[in-house]
């Protein structure tokens, strides 16, 4: 239905023009939200691995194999297995003494998750940033 103004005359797109202009920022703000939701449940589950592997440092009968096989289950299982993390135990010599604290950290770029549909320009989260979790328990 066509509405007239006060000169008489008919307005018609109205309703498109606002759709035309606020369009791209519905958009971008959805992508953000997807990214960065993403980016949340990314460094989540990293900080979940660097756990599974702290507690795996732990034990009395840890190995550097034990652990490195705990986080990778642990990042297989979020959907994460094709990162490529960096494992870094502290200290290097397992297993630690009883008392002592054992940390674990597992790092990545966020590039190699694969997932970017902001440009950086826009907001989106750069591909050269560093995800990184540490995890520290004390030995048994």
């Amino acid at each position: 239905m066509l509405k007239r103004n006060t000169s008489g005359k008919y307005r018609r797109g109205g309703a498109v023009m606002e759709m035309a202009l606020i369009a791209p920022i519905l958009v971008m703000l959805t992508f953000g939200v997807i990214e960065y939701g993403y980016f949340t449940y990314v460094k989540n589950e990293t900080f979940g691995a660097a756990a599974d592997g702290a507690h795996a440092a732990a034990l009395s009968t840890a190995t550097t194999a034990s652990v490195t096989t705990a986080v990778s289950n642990a990042m297989s299982n979020a959907g994460l297995s094709n990162t490529s993390y960096v494992v870094t135990i502290s200290p290097s010599s397992l297993p630690a003494t009883s008392g002592t604290s054992v940390s674990v950290t597992v790092s990545f770029n966020w590039g190699t998750v694969g997932i970017s549909p902001l440009p950086t320009s826009m907001g989106g989260i750069a591909s050269t940033k560093q995800v990184a979790a540490t995890a520290t328990m004390q030995a048994e």
